[in-house]
C-alpha cells in the first residue's frame, strides 16, 4: 500500500511540472500565461467538483463503486480525445551556421 501511494504521489507531482510545458508547446508562448491559467484552473475546479458529486454518489448508493466507474469512463473519453486531437505540438525551425557563439568581436579579438 505505501507502494502503490508513493507512485500516485510522484505521478502527481510530474503532472504538475509537466502542464507548463504542454501547454507552452500545444498553443506557443502568444498567450502562454492566459492558457496556462485556465488549465490550472480546470484542473483545480474538476478536482473539487468531481470530489462533491463522489460523495454526492455515495451517499445516494451507498458505495463509491458508482464514482470509480464513473471516473473510468471520464479517464476513457479523455484518453480518446487526446489521440483524437489533431493539434500536434509545434516543431522549433532549425538554426543556420553555429548554434553556439564564438565568444569573440566582429574583429575577430576575443575581448
Amino acid at each position: 500500500m505505501c507502494l502503490i501511494s508513493a507512485l500516485i504521489g510522484a505521478n502527481y507531482g510530474a503532472n504538475l511540472t509537466l502542464f507548463p510545458s504542454i501547454t507552452k508547446d500545444y498553443y506557443g508562448l502568444k498567450n502562454f500565461g492566459i492558457n496556462y491559467g485556465l488549465v490550472f484552473t480546470a484542473w483545480g475546479v474538476g478536482g473539487f467538483m468531481l470530489a462533491k458529486l463522489a460523495g454526492s454518489m455515495y451517499v445516494k448508493y451507498q458505495t463509491f463503486a458508482v464514482a470509480y466507474y464513473g471516473a473510468c469512463a471520464l479517464l476513457i473519453l479523455a484518453a480518446a480525445l487526446s489521440y483524437s486531437s489533431n493539434r500536434r505540438p509545434k516543431k522549433r525551425p532549425e538554426l543556420s551556421g553555429s548554434p553556439l557563439p564564438t565568444g569573440r568581436f566582429p574583429d575577430g579579438s576575443p575581448f
